[in-house]
């Protein structure tokens, strides 16, 4: 089979390697469609060694092992992190926490043409799609699962003014998932102007530059922006009990500066990273009722043989939202 090793920017290879063997108790996919994530190009940036990346997943079950509820040419949906549900990180539903959520995966990774699927995933990470769902689309459950998360987390209410910063994928996909809440005081604020058209399409209140309207506070600021400027920006945005989300990863090392003085103002600060099987059934049902149109978000597909064209346009971060692999092509 195919997959592609990841390096750097510069070198990603495509190389043949044999298709993965299963034990009892586990699938083997043969993938269909791999979103291409924020996180892949984070780590991709930092030097990944030559593994193999992609944790968006949709396929079709090729092979079975014993009784694992799914059958040859079932088309599914796969996590690639499994919380145990007991721990006392998960039982606080903090879940990427969990040992066993950090220690889970599939293998080699998405961005191949076929994975072996642990039994744990099986069992509690695997969703059968329904035929009215692209295998394309499919892959945003695991995007959207995360954002879903984060706005559990944050407990947004209707009257609430919201600031997203960044209007790349995850700042678009949580402009969505807070219109469907029923929120609708909602600003971006993005500097690429490619991105700010794409940003018009989804009807945020205004799309702001980081100049515009600086007196303006919120009692939410979401920070989909990997950068510490933009986390500082967030801060200075918050009324008095505000609530700051910090959505994206930036450089090893980094840090912010904040006045110990917030205690008077009762600000929070919230990280939230990932998502768990829960999150992904509830998006799945969301996109089953058309409240998510997959369609929308999805810019580019591209087949594996041109997976570093896909990456060099995903580092620009320009005219593109969700980027699709297409490991069989």
């Amino acid at each position: 089979m195919k997959v592609a090793r990841f390096f750097n920017p510069e070198r990603i290879e495509i190389i043949e390697e044999p298709v993965p063997e299963i034990s009892p108790g586990e699938v083997l996919l043969r993938v269909e469609a791999c979103g291409l994530c924020g996180t892949d190009l984070f780590k991709l940036k930092k030097g990944a060694g030559g593994k193999v990346l992609g944790h968006e997943i949709s396929g079709v079950v090729e092979e079975t092992k014993g009784n694992t509820g799914f059958s040859q040419g079932d088309r599914v949906f796969v996590a690639h992190h499994i919380p145990c549900f007991l721990c006392h990180h998960c039982r606080r539903g903090n879940f990427s926490l969990c040992s066993l959520f950090q220690s889970t995966n599939i293998h080699p990774g998405g961005f191949s043409q076929y994975i072996r699927i642990p039994t744990q995933n099986v069992e509690k990470g695997m969703i059968k799609l329904s035929p009215t769902i692209s295998f394309d689309e499919a892959t945003l459950i695991e995007p959207f699962a995360c954002v879903w998360r984060n706005l559990k987390r944050l407990s947004p209410l209707p009257d609430d003014e919201i600031l997203i910063i960044g209007a790349g994928p995850a700042g678009i996909m949580h402009l969505h998932l807070l219109k469907l809440k029923g929120i609708e005081e909602i600003d971006i604020m993005e500097i690429k102007k490619e991105r700010k058209k794409i940003a018009e399409k989804f009807h945020p209140r205004k799309v702001l530059s980081p100049h515009d309207m600086q007196e303006k506070k919120y009692d939410i600021c979401v920070v989909c922006a990997g950068n510490t400027q933009a986390i500082e920006e967030g801060l200075k945005r918050l009324k008095k009990g505000g609530k700051l989300s910090i959505f994206a990863q930036v450089p090893e090392g980094s840090s912010i500066q904040v006045d110990p003085n917030l205690i008077y103002f009762e600000t929070t600060f919230l990280g939230t990273y990932s998502s768990s099987p829960i999150e992904q059934r509830e998006i799945y049902n969301l996109m089953k009722m058309g409240k998510i149109k997959g369609k929308d978000f999805i810019t580019h597909t591209f087949p594996l043989s041109r997976i570093k064209e896909a990456v060099n346009l995903a580092l620009e971060g320009r005219d593109s939202l969700k980027i699709i692999i297409h490991p069989q092509k």
